[in-house]
């Protein structure tokens, strides 16, 4: 997991010395009240490396952590000059890299800090909001940057990391609904933005201006504390591309107390409770990057993982939300339906046609499982996936029979028939876990411990099924023939409205 913390290494608070000590001497302030401030810092930190035991107490020691944040944070982030043309990336890359890596290390050794407050108004550009709120826009202004996409799943895993170090913290646990509503309100914020008919789509590199996150949300956060905080409490957006990017990321982000096998999340109720409001930002997200990308670059599979993993997590949840479930699902189906017209990433004979056909396939079993069980995602997919697949995998041998697809597609169908047989039919040998081809695939249909038709009965079931299609399309052609002759308009399902409801 991206949010993991790796064991070994120096003492947290020995580590952040050193590496506040390292940039010490390069440190370049145009101020001299910014030089004068970071240089009585920088002499405390080295008083306390030189005796710990200057620190009696763990609020000497939280207070010091907080302090080395802020040094760090200043003379580290604040000086990456994004708009630079000259720009060092790789320098960037290496010092934002140890920036993360000895926050990390600094928050788990004193997790209350992140709600440390500037009481005493002792630092030059701290407020008296909590630590968190001052640091977060010091690592967003650089998610899904141009000059920083290097960093993303980095950042990506610090955030998950503290996510998770709230859920797992009792002290912290009151910073949760915070938390959430911070990300939250940010990326509704950036979902408006980006499909606002002010914006006219060009190109990614098309120039704006966003500023994150919204006031109001700083404002319930903060609450009456206002007046007393810094301005440096957000950062700007100014290019669509940075906006796409970061909006992808915090859609990670947020679903990842969903898909954590982490037990601590099972009590962070106002984290879990995102997960309907954020398959329907998914969507948003989706018309979002359909509207700016170039249809070349603009690829549903990303979500559709992410979709994936939230309703797999879900299924195997202590208490699964069956409304989540299905509504993660309905939205899967729309991503796959998007990827079936045109087919043309699905059925390319490419690694990267095998790795679409892949995650394809793996949707196609995740939405056959919720149709065991769901007739209304049942006959949704059959709607939008099914007779659609059938007719291409005539067309195209990549996806044509004896491939996964199209053994996935079969499973469909027949889990979308097997809902009203009572005690349920057995499955064709033909999707067999050992008919796959891949083996993830082959494990995901082992684990769902399905009972399968012997191989010898296998042609006789055949001969069933065609018999019973037959009979279902000469019972469709009369009751049609009806329908024309008494001049009936048909009900749109049939199961919805009883034939005898409509002639008697």
């Amino acid at each position: 997991m991206a949010a993991d913390m790796g064991g070994g290494g120096p003492p947290p608070s020995t580590l952040a010395a050193q590496l506040v000590e390292s940039i010490a001497a390069s440190t370049k302030v145009s101020r001299t009240d910014e030089n004068s401030e970071l240089k009585g810092l920088l002499a405390t930190i080295q008083r306390v490396k030189d005796n710990p035991d200057l620190l009696k107490s763990p609020d000497d020691r939280i207070e010091h952590n907080h302090m080395l944040i802020y040094v760090y944070c200043r003379v580290v982030l604040e000086n990456i000059k994004l708009d630079d043309p000259f720009l060092d990336r790789a320098n960037v890359r290496t010092e934002s890299q140890k920036a993360i890596n000895f926050l990390r290390f600094t928050i788990k050794e004193t997790p209350s800090v992140l709600l440390h407050q500037n009481e005493n108004r002792g630092l030059l550009f701290r407020g008296q909001e909590p630590l968190w709120v001052w640091l977060l826009p010091q690592l967003l202004r650089l998610l899904g940057h141009p000059q920083c996409l290097e960093l993303d799943s980095s950042i990506e895993g610090f955030l998950q990391y503290i996510l998770l170090l709230v859920a797992r913290t009792g002290s912290l646990w009151k910073l949760a609904p915070f938390l959430g509503l911070y990300l939250r309100a940010s990326l509704t914020s950036l979902l408006d933005h980006l499909q606002s008919p002010s914006l006219v789509p060009s190109h990614t590199d098309f120039r704006t201006n966003l500023e994150l996150p919204p006031s109001f949300a700083l404002d319930q956060i903060l609450i009456e504390d206002r007046e007393a905080t810094t301005k440096r409490l957000s950062y700007s957006i100014y290019t669509v591309r940075q906006g796409l990017h970061l909006a992808s990321s915090l859609a990670r982000v947020l679903a990842y107390p969903l898909t954590s096998p982490d037990s601590a999340f099972s009590s962070s109720v106002s984290l879990l409770e995102n997960g309907p409001w954020l398959i329907d930002s998914y969507l948003d997200l989706r018309h979002i990057q359909k509207r700016w990308e170039l249809p070349s670059q603009s690829t549903p599979l990303p979500l559709a993982e992410l979709t994936m993993e939230i309703i797999k997590s879900s299924i195997t949840s202590d208490h699964p939300s069956a409304s989540l479930i299905e509504k993660s699902c309905a939205l899967l189906i729309l991503l796959c339906s998007e990827m079936i017209s045109p087919p043309d990433e699905l059925v390319q004979p490419t690694p990267a046609g095998d790795q679409a056909r892949s995650i394809f396939c793996m949707a196609l079993i995740s939405i056959a499982q919720v149709s065991l069980k769901s007739y209304s995602i049942g006959r949704f997919a059959a709607s939008k996936l099914v007779q659609e697949l059938i007719l291409l995998s005539s067309q195209y041998s990549t996806i044509g029979e004896d491939t996964d697809i199209w053994r996935s597609v079969t499973f469909l169908r027949q889990s979308i028939g097997s809902l009203a047989q009572e005690p349920r039919e057995s499955f064709q040998d033909s999707i067999h876990p050992s008919r796959f081809q891949d083996v993830e695939l082959r494990k995901c249909i082992q684990d769902l411990h399905l009972n399968y038709d012997a191989p010898n009965h296998a042609t006789n079931a055949k001969k069933k099924r065609k018999l019973s299609e037959e009979s279902t399309d000469f019972l469709t052609i009369l009751t049609h023939g009806i329908f024309e002759t008494l001049q009936v308009t048909p009900p749109s399902d049939d199961d919805v409205v009883l034939f005898e409801q409509i002639f008697l």
